[in-house]
């Protein structure tokens, strides 16, 4: 019930949870322990460094694989480390406004909602999702332009 580690944890969720950062997060008055081979000793690195280290390596060259199965025959995979998912958009009944669904690797639906382009999308060309897409905002491409995807009011269906 602590109001300081309610708003941390909240605002880590913004971005992808680590394990690290969510330690940190909730540990407000004593240092952040790790154990090692059975040896506990006080963790000297921070989430921010871990997920530099882990995350952003810039001599890797992995490319990860798409999965062979989707979960609707117009989702698009948007691949990532600890995070990939589908992305799938729908017309809806009302102007200029989609339904997108976010799926799982495990092509469990997580997320589904109403959202609106920032600027010109036309459903009936190719787009392909891209980076930075969640369930507060998504990004496509379409003639090598990035389109803005914002939620209708927080307008998430059932």
């Amino acid at each position: 019930d602590d109001p300081i580690i309610i708003k941390r944890l909240k605002w880590n969720k913004k971005f992808t949870p680590s394990t690290v950062g969510n330690v940190e997060k909730a540990a407000t008055e004593s240092p952040v322990y790790q154990v090692i081979n059975g040896d506990v000793s006080v963790f000297k690195g921070t989430a921010f460094k871990e997920n530099l280290k882990n995350y952003f390596d810039k001599n890797k060259q992995e490319s990860l694989p798409i999965p062979k199965e989707s979960p609707t025959p117009t989702a698009h995979f948007l691949g990532g480390i600890g995070s990939s998912a589908w992305f799938d958009l729908e017309l809806t009944l009302i102007d200029n406004e989609f339904l997108i669904k976010r799926f799982n690797e495990d092509l469990s639906l997580q997320f589904k909602g109403v959202f609106t382009p920032s600027s010109h999308f036309d459903f009936n060309k190719d787009y392909q999702f891209t980076y930075d897409s969640n369930c507060a905002v998504c990004h496509v491409i379409q003639d090598k332009k990035r389109i803005k995807f914002n939620m209708v009011n927080g307008r998430v269906q059932d």
